[in-house]
C-alpha cells in the first residue's frame, strides 16, 4: 500500500486458521445399474468428528426424495430410465454442510406393443398407447394391408394414442395392420421396431 506522500506502508495481518470439522457425506447405491421397477438401495455412510449430523437430504437430479433419516434407505426406480445423479447432502448441528453424489443407470425397458386392438368402447384394448415414460422422442406409422400409410405420428415427446382411425378420423375396418416405431428411448437406446396389429370389432 502507498500513503499520500508516496511512501510504502506495510501492514501485518493476523493469520486465520480454518478447521475442518470432519463432516463427510458418503453413501453407497446398490446396484448402480437396474431395470425399471427395480429398487436401488441407498446406504448412508456419512461421518463426523465433533458435531453430529442432524439433517439428511436426498436428491435425484432436481427432485427431492422423501426418505427417513436412517442408515439404510431405499429409492424405487419406477417409471424412469436413463442416467441419474443421486446426491446426499448432510448438515451438522452448527449448520455446516457436505454433499456426495453417485451416478446410477436405469436401463430402458423392452418395448412391447399389443398385437390386437378392439375399439368397441368396452375400455379393454380399445387403442394402442405409446407412453412418454419410454421415449425421449419417437414417430409412429400405421399401414393398411396394401401398404398404404393411413396414420402417422411425427416427433412425439408425450403420450400418443392410435384408436383405430385413419389420419382424417375415419374408423378403419377389421383386419391386420402394419406398424413401425422409430425413436430414442430415455436411456438413449435407438429403436426401429415394427410388427403387425389386428383390429377386431371396429367402430
Amino acid at each position: 500500500l502507498m500513503n499520500q506522500a508516496g511512501c510504502q506502508i506495510t501492514t501485518v495481518l493476523d493469520s486465520v486458521t480454518v478447521f475442518d470439522d470432519g463432516l463427510n457425506a458418503n453413501f453407497t447405491a446398490t446396484p448402480i445399474s437396474v431395470e425399471q421397477n427395480d429398487t436401488i438401495t441407498l446406504d448412508d455412510l456419512s461421518t463426523f468428528l465433533a458435531n453430529p449430523i442432524v439433517s439428511w437430504s436426498w436428491y435425484v437430479g432436481n427432485d427431492t426424495l422423501n426418505i427417513v433419516n436412517n442408515a439404510s434407505n431405499q429409492y424405487f426406480a419406477t417409471g424412469m430410465s436413463g442416467n441419474y445423479t443421486i446426491t446426499l447432502m448432510v448438515e451438522d448441528n452448527l449448520g455446516c454442510q457436505d454433499e456426495f453424489s453417485l451416478m446410477v443407470m436405469v436401463n430402458d425397458p423392452v418395448l412391447v406393443v399389443p398385437n390386437v386392438v378392439t375399439p368397441n368402447g368396452d375400455g379393454i384394448n380399445d387403442e394402442l398407447v405409446f407412453s412418454e415414460l419410454f421415449f425421449k422422442t419417437y414417430s409412429v406409422e400405421i399401414f393398411n394391408r396394401w401398404g398404404h400409410l393411413i396414420y402417422t405420428i411425427k416427433d412425439q415427446t408425450g403420450m400418443a394414442i392410435w384408436d383405430a382411425d385413419t389420419q382424417n378420423g375415419t374408423p378403419v375396418t377389421d383386419g391386420v395392420y402394419f406398424y413401425r416405431i422409430v425413436g430414442e428411448m430415455l436411456a438413449g437406446t435407438k429403436v426401429d421396431s415394427h410388427g403387425f396389429v389386428t383390429v377386431i370389432g371396429s367402430k
